[in-house]
């Protein structure tokens, strides 16, 4: 819990820096803007949302490192890039990928 509370602290201010609204933080973590919302607002977040989080506002992969593979890695520097039309491309992509997989 208390884990979970620094990081969101950490989340606020890495929103307040940037001036990025919770839509802009759901679009770079392919979730609703529902969950950002949540998370902001004390609720839940699973591991993978943390790491995500994480890897948002530092860069780092921390200790998930380890589990991922080098094309994994050096996809995630990638993503680090891109300009917002690219980031908007890679989730409607990836939203496209999730649908494919449900249906």
């Amino acid at each position: 819990m208390k884990d979970t509370t620094k990081l969101i602290n950490s989340l606020k201010e890495y929103m307040k820096e940037y001036d990025y609204t919770q839509r802009d933080i759901a679009s770079k973590l392919c979730v609703h803007e529902s969950t950002v919302s949540r998370w902001l607002n004390g609720g839940n977040i699973i591991n993978q949302h943390c790491n995500a989080i994480k890897f948002l506002i530092t860069g780092e992969l921390n200790n998930s490192q380890e589990s991922l593979t080098n094309s994994e890695k050096m996809i995630l520097e990638k993503l680090k890039t891109l300009n917002e039309v690219e980031q908007a491309e890679v989730n409607l992509f990836i939203s496209k990928l999730k649908d494919k997989r449900s249906s």
